[in-house]
């Protein structure tokens, strides 16, 4: 019995001896990479053999708009699917409109299909580009829809938290008697914290139509990321051309996995 008890002051002094800072199941005295992420899995040494974070992510967004031009109203439903790889991202996107006319009767359909393909990249530390295509698939219903297709190119400069960005594309319109367009952006943002993010933005589009005056508005943006997987958009749209929507008033909800 003696023999028996004088085990059990040994066993707190043997569990003490073993430290393991980085939880990553290998001691440190034979941990020969520390600080290595829970979501890594190592090695006999303790070195990463892979990450168990996919690469693969994707951010499935909802939302509403409403719009007035005079006397005319116009509410948007808006369905979005965007997929990230690295550099790589692209996105699904469709609407669906629907407008009150006082004058007229009223009208509702679907507006074209956009799949937009995006590469990103840094130059320079602060400095991020993006080069992106875009193809327009004509679920407009008109005779004259045919299927457009558009490249950009877009900037972004960061200082602390203020970010500065500008871009400029063109747009191939396969639409009868139509024109080709180019389009354009500057736009400031700022990162209030880790979930606020709110942008200035000034835009301005060529029309397709040589009779019709651009199309430009001035646009306040708003990301609020409510956990690590839901989050939430507002913006609000000035027209400044004639041609463009007077006010514009959307939202959106977004999951991201």
């Amino acid at each position: 019995m003696p023999r028996i008890l004088l085990l059990f002051p040994i066993v707190p002094m043997v569990l003490f001896a073993y430290v393991d800072s980085d939880m990553d199941g290998v001691e440190d005295k034979d941990d020969l990479c520390p600080n290595t992420l829970m979501t890594d899995l190592v090695d006999l040494k303790g070195c990463t053999i892979k990450s168990l974070i996919s690469p693969h992510h994707f951010t499935l967004l909802a939302g509403t708009s409403y719009a007035e031009d005079n006397n005319v109203s116009y509410l948007f439903s808006t369905l979005e699917l965007d997929y990230y790889y690295k550099k790589i991202s692209m996105k699904l996107s469709s609407s669906y409109y629907n407008v009150d006319d006082e004058a007229t009767v009223n009208s509702d359909g679907l507006n074209d299909t956009t799949l937009n393909f995006f590469y990103r990249f840094n130059p320079l530390e602060n400095l991020s580009l993006s080069v992106g295509t875009a193809v327009y698939i004509p679920t407009y219903d008109s005779s004259s829809n045919k299927m457009d297709y558009s490249a950009s190119i877009d900037g972004r400069y960061y200082i602390d938290k203020l970010s500065l960005s500008t871009g400029v594309g063109y747009k191939i319109v396969g639409d009868t008697n139509a024109s080709n367009t180019l389009f354009y952006h500057l736009s400031t943002g700022y990162s209030f914290n880790n979930n606020l993010y709110s942008s200035l933005s000034y835009s301005v589009s060529e029309s397709m139509y040589d009779s019709v005056d651009n199309f430009e508005t001035l646009s306040l943006y708003n990301y609020y990321s409510i956990n690590k997987n839901w989050f939430g958009t507002l913006s609000l749209t000035k027209g400044i051309s004639s041609e463009s929507l007077d006010n514009t008033i959307g939202v959106k909800v977004g999951y991201y996995w």
